[in-house]
């Protein structure tokens, strides 16, 4: 199920070739584009709008953020780019290109268990065909 974050304004794309364009304006694609724009690069994100997290009701593993909404922690990351000089949230909806030297592609993330299989560990369906976790409780080998 795809979930749309709340709805933002799109930021106006440059009329010039930019150093790196990011292709996904989750939480690394924006990390990414934050260093880069502290390193003095022009950066522009795209970003579709629907995270794979936007069903969650908190975020969690970031130091300092644990357990803060999925869609605040975008919101302050766009925030965060822009006022090192980058363009956060452009969503090209019409065909628009973006001339840049540098694309990094930080899309969505599937979770994988491939090779894990002899550990036995606990594993658990995600809501909605998002895939699998691990889930709670000890981890064995099988012999």
């Amino acid at each position: 199920m795809s979930v749309r974050t709340s709805a933002y304004a799109s930021d106006a794309l440059p009329g010039e070739i930019v150093d790196v364009v990011v292709i996904g304006g989750g939480a690394a694609g924006l990390n990414g584009a934050l260093m880069l724009a502290r390193s003095r690069r022009s950066v522009v994100v795209i970003d579709s709008g629907t995270p794979r997290n936007a069903p969650a009701k908190a975020m969690h593993g970031f130091i300092v953020l644990d357990g803060t909404l999925p869609t605040e922690l975008l919101k302050r990351g766009r925030e965060q780019v822009r006022q090192y000089g980058g363009i956060a949230g452009v969503r090209l909806t019409d065909g628009t290109s973006v001339a840049r030297r540098v694309l990094a592609v930080v899309t969505e993330m599937q979770a994988r268990t491939e090779g894990l299989d002899g550990l036995n560990l606990p594993m658990e369906d995600l809501p909605d065909n998002m895939g699998r976790r691990f889930a709670s409780g000890m981890a064995g080998t099988t012999a």
